[in-house]
C-alpha cells in the first residue's frame, strides 16, 4: 500500500518539525539579551524566515538520515521520496510557525541557566501537543480522502490546508512581531 507508506513517512517527517523546540523557544533563548535583537535593523519578514529556516534545516537533517535508513531497508522510488519530503516539510511549517507565535507572545526571558529556556518553557510543550494533534488530524483526514476517494485529492487537501495555515500564521506573526518586540518585559 504505497499511500500508507507515503503518509507514514510524511508523519515521521512532521514529527521532526513538531518535536523541535527551535521555534517554540527562539525568543526565550535570547533571555535578557533580547534587547540586542530589537536593536538590529532586520525586518519582521527576515526574522520569521531566519528563525523558521533554522528549524527547517534541523528537520532536514532528520529527514536525510531517515531516508538513508529507509533506502537501506526498503528501496523506495524517487517520486515517493520527493512527495514525502515536500509534504512532510510543508506539513510541519504550520507547527513551526505556531511555535514561533507562542514564543513571541509569551517568551521566557528570565532564566539563570540556558537549559531552562527550553526545558522549563511551556511554549515547547504546548507546541508539541498542538502540533501532534494537528498532524494527526490532517494526516487522518487527507489519508482517508486519499485512500477512499483518490490519492491525489488526499495529497492536495494536505498541501492546501498546510499552505493556508502557514500563510495565516505568517501574516499574523509578521503583523505582530514588531509590536511584540517592543512590548517584551525583561
Amino acid at each position: 500500500m504505497p499511500i500508507l507508506i507515503n503518509y507514514l513517512l510524511i508523519a515521521f517527517f512532521i514529527f521532526f518539525g513538531g518535536t523541535s523546540a527551535t521555534t517554540a523557544s527562539t525568543f526565550s533563548r535570547e533571555g535578557k539579551a533580547s534587547w540586542l535583537t530589537r536593536m538590529v535593523p532586520v525586518t519582521a519578514r527576515d526574522q520569521i524566515l531566519g528563525r523558521t529556516g533554522v528549524a527547517i534545516l534541523i528537520q532536514s537533517l532528520g529527514i536525510v538520515f531517515t531516508i538513508i535508513a529507509v533506502q537501506l531497508i526498503v528501496p523506495l522510488p524517487l517520486s515517493t521520496l520527493l512527495l514525502t519530503i515536500v509534504l512532510g516539510t510543508l506539513g510541519s511549517l504550520p507547527i513551526l510557525l505556531f511555535g514561533l507565535f507562542m514564543d513571541m507572545n509569551r517568551p521566557l526571558l528570565n532564566w539563570d541557566n540556558p537549559q531552562k529556556a527550553i526545558k522549563n518553557n511551556m511554549n515547547v510543550v504546548i507546541t508539541l501537543f498542538v502540533g501532534m494533534a494537528y498532524a494527526g488530524l490532517l494526516i487522518g483526514l487527507s489519508g482517508l480522502l486519499g485512500y477512499f476517494i483518490n490519492p491525489i485529492i488526499g495529497y492536495g487537501i494536505f498541501a492546501l490546508i498546510s499552505a493556508i495555515l502557514s500563510y495565516i500564521f505568517y501574516k499574523v506573526i509578521n503583523r505582530r512581531l514588531e509590536a511584540e518586540f517592543l512590548n517584551f518585559e525583561s
